[in-house]
């Protein structure tokens, strides 16, 4: 979008779930809801999350601030700031069109305005705060949340005597081959801020009962960043293990479901839902959700509840934590997601209806006195492991794609081919074409088209670039995918993308 949208400043869902597309450009050429919307789409087909975006209303807000020079000052104060200690987080709010900085004290605050200064970094780019550190929250043990899928109650050491390190909440369950492996915070391990590889943990719902629930075979990677260490995630894989463990009952690919979700601030259920208690995890996230998304999160301590990402970028210092966690996701509190010792680690989803789930995240920390829930995105989560685990369910739940040409240079008929598995087994289709160009009766609406497993479609210079999209649907359930197609009809013979 960067590249399709003058002057690209940033995009964000606002408090009406619009799309908002930000400019430095007061009167932009073109149409930029229009190119917003071809910059979507052409990623559409690898990104669940982008897809879903392209349903949503667009609206188009000028701005100050270029997204390349606030990108290119947040370098510079993260290394200037951040990395010296001067300040604790850094992040950055389109929204507001503005980097976001948090210091611990006003001498710090002092040194941070100074720094600035000589960076050459206009005022009004930049939100200044003083403000507690973020929390890490393993502490407290509370012996009224019973033991479920994906977020069980973790005990940070086999050892029940004394059991004086607190629990965390177990992340995504999934498997690696034949075992089952599960996630969790680092920080949740007694060994914690040292290797924790071979950590012994427990599950318990109150003391003097912490049957064992599996080791640790993965930590998520440290890097030296300037004088101090990063990580991209706060994460630990576990093996559960395979004799005598409560995990080996419980499935893979599962999310605790309560009864019910606080949306309005504050905890949530902490009782499974007997009809509906679990959700299934079908997909997950590989990048990071758009500000303004919302997610929900189950947890041990305050259970099921949601809210809106605020900063899909912060990275930041928590308190007691040697390291600078690159990153992360903030999700607004106050009314909103919340937190206390006790959520580490747990599911960070978003909530895909009919029981499904995307797997976007496991909780790190919150802001003090709870509100601002931040979470490792789980893109970064995976990479900081190294693991290949499938954390989605396996089973034959309905998908479907498009298979067919996605570049076309010559006037003439194409087809394409809906190809569904899983659900019911027996499929019916509606197909829909969006042209993004001009020159095209149908150009910037949906054309409704065939209902064939088999697409054919008559393409020229008409109407520029195309996302084609089919909703299959097996009596029970229906899925939709979409193919952004390139039309170089209008091309130079050289040209993909018509200059």
């Amino acid at each position: 979008m960067n590249q399709d949208v003058d002057g690209f400043a940033g995009a964000y869902l606002d408090q009406e779930d619009q799309l908002t597309i930000l400019t430095t450009v007061t009167d932009p050429p073109g149409d930029p809801t229009a190119r917003a919307r071809h910059a979507l789409a052409r990623i559409a087909p690898g990104r669940p999350d982008v897809r879903e975006l392209l349903s949503y209303p667009v609206r188009l807000e000028t701005v100050a601030y270029s997204y390349d020079q606030l990108w290119s000052w947040r370098a510079d104060i993260e290394e200037r700031l951040l990395h010296r200690g001067i300040a604790h987080t850094v992040g950055l709010r389109y929204a507001n069109n503005r980097i976001t900085v948090a210091f611990d004290d006003q001498e710090s605050l002092g040194t941070g305005l100074q720094a600035l200064a000589a960076l050459g970094v206009p005022e009004d780019a930049v939100e200044l705060r003083v403000e507690p550190r973020m929390a890490q929250m393993s502490l407290h043990l509370d012996s009224t949340f019973a033991t479920m899928h994906a977020a069980m109650v973790v005990f940070q050491r086999y050892d029940p005597d004394p059991p004086n390190i607190g629990p965390c909440t177990s992340g995504f369950t999934g498997v690696v081959g034949d075992s089952l492996v599960w996630l969790t915070g680092d920080h949740c391990s007694d060994a914690y801020p040292s290797s924790t590889l071979g950590t012994l943990f427990g599950q318990t719902v109150h003391h003097g009962n912490i049957p064992y629930a599996g080791y640790t075979v993965a930590r998520a990677a440290i890097s030296g960043c300037g004088s101090t260490e990063c990580r991209d995630a706060d994460a630990l894989l576990n093996y559960a293990d395979s004799v005598g463990s409560p995990l080996t009952a419980i499935e893979p690919a599962r999310i605790a479901r309560t009864t019910w979700m606080n949306s309005s601030g504050g905890a949530g259920s902490l009782v499974v839902d007997p009809t509906n208690p679990s959700f299934s995890v079908v997909q997950e996230a590989t990048a990071a959700p758009l500000q303004g998304t919302f997610v929900q999160k189950v947890t041990r301590k305050t259970g099921w509840d949601n809210g809106r990402v605020s900063d899909n970028c912060r990275t930041s210092t928590p308190s007691a934590s040697p390291f600078v966690y690159l990153c992360q996701v903030e999700v607004a509190g106050s009314p909103g997601m919340y937190g206390q010792p006790g959520d580490s680690g747990g599911p960070v989803f978003a909530n895909l209806g009919l029981g499904e789930a995307r797997a976007v995240g496991i909780v790190v920390a919150a802001t003090d006195p709870g509100w601002d829930v931040i979470f490792s995105p789980m893109h970064q989560v995976r990479g900081a492991l190294g693991t290949d685990a499938v954390f989605t369910t396996d089973e034959l739940v309905l998908r479907v794609s498009i298979d067919g040409p996605v570049l076309i240079q010559d006037s003439d008929t194409y087809q394409w081919e809906a190809v569904a598995t899983g659900g019911e087994g027996s499929y019916t289709y509606q197909w829909r074409v969006f042209r993004h160009g001009s020159g095209h009766p149908y150009s910037g609406v949906w054309e409704t088209l065939g209902t064939g497993v088999i697409q054919q479609l008559w393409v020229d210079d008409a109407g520029g670039d195309f996302t084609l999209e089919v909703t299959a649907d097996d009596g029970v359930t229906d899925r939709t995918e979409t193919l952004f197609v390139t039309n170089s009809v209008a091309c130079d013979p050289e040209e993909i993308i018509c200059e």
